[in-house]
């Protein structure tokens, strides 16, 4: 009885401690870390949308996509601190920005349709009065063509720069037939007067064409920085959680063996019943805390202690180990998630950028050879504006796909690198087995068999850059990714669907295939 009061005595504040903090972690703070890992996956949505509002011309779906951010951005707002409140407004304020200069556009567009369509009336007015062979009519002639070329214009793809100059020169010449063609002073007037309107309007839309540039870089790196704010956040948090349960357990752990060493001065007979009635329980329960602070899982809950206040420890603390082992997890899934591209399941570019470095290094110390290959999906551009999306994602999954196939080797690491760019790190591999591997994957990217939701065959094909370095030490990482990066770019100058390499340097392999 003396024993047993004694442990209730020593034991119950304990209980109340441990009970309280393992009730505030599983239903306060345990679904605060979800909702900051929801919100990380709500940011790294904002930036398809701005992808979107950005390449995609019909207004219908830019507003769609305006209008799924603006969803995102109000969830933040009810969940988040005020700083990335600020953030999130920050990135919808580029949107909407976005947003306002297309619409500029489009109504650039109709007015330079207007204007084209008034220069082909006037034309066909002034035609059948004309002599084929006059200086005037040549010019008319020369007017249409260029009017018919501005009626069915396009933000992305159309020369803005060619067109500027094409009409410049029609005003100077038309302007110099002025003289010579008095009787026609009326018509070079109106042509000169719908001219230099689209000239004005053609300079507006490249000025407007450069600021949507410069708009879709700030979004993106704004979205960029929103992402990282709720990753780090989460992450800090489940952390401080950790330590908090670390530090926990080791304060019970201490306060048992306290309580231990006092149940050893009693007797031999005390010791005997300590031990079947107390001791075994409070063990089992220190073995749990021991697992929690390695990491490690629980052994089975085969003990039942005949004092109902033991039990409840030991209950305690396998809801303790629990709640750590569900913290340990979800720590782990944030340190992943912030290393793994969401969409193809390759590493992401940041991990990509620390692998290169502690390969530069491993081959600096062992002098070990080390390859890199730049892949670059062709006209993937062509195929969004016409499958959409959803079936460029369909793309940029099958070829991560295919590059897993090529990444086993230890150090070996495929990454989506950015947009459809993709990294293939091959250390400690000659020059031939690099330029044979890479020629393997563009080989098997023509091959993939994707089909649009029309059961279209989709043509994928890619490019790559290839560098093979025999001795490290003389180029620095960024000097390898550069020459690796205008190989692939000489690659699409060339044709595209084709490997090719920089010029030659001292430890450099190169390779030309086609």
């Amino acid at each position: 009885m003396l024993m047993g009061g004694l442990a209730v005595w020593l034991s119950t504040p304990l209980l109340d401690g441990i009970v309280k903090k393992a009730r505030q972690t599983s239903e306060e703070q345990l679904p605060q870390i979800t909702r900051w890992r929801h919100n990380g996956e709500r940011a790294e949505l904002l930036h398809s949308y701005i992808n979107t509002v950005f390449w995609v011309e019909d207004p219908l779906i830019a507003r769609q996509a305006r209008l799924q951010a603006q969803v995102l951005v109000h969830g933040l707002a009810l969940e988040a601190d005020e700083q990335i409140n600020r953030q999130a407004d920050d990135v919808i304020t580029k949107l909407l920005a976005l947003i306002e200069i297309r619409q500029q556009q489009r109504q650039i567009q109709q007015s330079l349709n207007k204007l084209a369509e008034s220069e082909l009336e006037l034309y066909e007015s002034l035609a059948p009065s004309l002599m084929l062979e006059s200086p005037f009519y040549r010019q008319s002639h020369a007017i249409s063509r260029f009017a018919a070329s501005t009626t069915d214009t396009s933000i992305h793809n159309s020369d803005w720069g060619h067109l500027q100059q094409e009409i410049t020169s029609i005003i100077d010449s038309l302007s110099a037939l002025a003289a010579d063609e008095p009787l026609q002073q009326t018509a070079i007037n109106q042509y000169l007067s719908l001219l230099q309107r689209q000239s004005r309007s053609l300079t507006q839309m490249q000025v407007l064409i450069e600021q949507t540039r410069q708009i879709h870089v700030q979004a993106l790196a704004a979205q960029q920085t929103l992402s990282g704010m709720l990753n780090s956040d989460a992450a800090l948090k489940t952390q401080q959680l950790a330590e908090r349960v670390e530090s926990d357990a080791l304060q019970v752990r201490t306060y048992t063996q306290i309580l231990l060493s006092i149940f050893a001065l009693l007797g031999t007979v005390s010791v005997i019943c300590f031990h079947v009635l107390v001791l075994k329980p409070i063990l089992h329960a220190t073995r749990a805390l021991d697992s929690v602070g390695l990491g490690t899982p629980l052994p089975p809950d085969t003990c039942r202690p005949l004092f109902s206040e033991l039990n409840a420890i030991v209950q305690s603390v396998w809801r303790y180990g629990e709640v750590a082992t569900e913290l340990h997890n979800t720590n782990a899934e944030l340190r992943e998630l912030s290393q793994i591209d969401g969409l193809t399941g390759l590493k992401n570019r940041r991990c990509f950028d620390t692998a290169l470095q502690s390969e530069y290094d491993r081959s600096s110390r062992h002098g070990h050879s080390l390859g890199l290959v730049l892949f670059d999906l062709d006209h993937f551009k062509c195929i969004n504006d016409r499958y959409g999306h959803l079936l460029g994602d369909d793309c940029l999954k099958a070829f991560a796909d295919l590059l897993k196939q090529f990444s086993q080797r230890s150090g070996e690491m495929a990454a989506r690198y950015g947009g459809e760019e993709f990294a293939l790190i091959l250390p400690e591999i000659t020059f031939e087995s690099a330029q044979n591997i890479a020629e393997k994957i563009r080989q098997a990217c023509t091959e993939l068999s994707i089909r649009s939701e029309h059961d279209e065959p989709i043509e994928l094909s890619v490019s790559a850059g290839l560098i093979h370095v025999n001795n490290t030490r003389l180029y620095p990482p960024e000097a390898i990714l550069r020459e690796a990066d205008a190989a692939l770019y000489r690659a699409k100058q060339q044709g595209r669907n084709r490997v090719e390499s920089v010029s030659s340097l001292p430890g450099i392999h190169l390779c030309t295939r086609n």
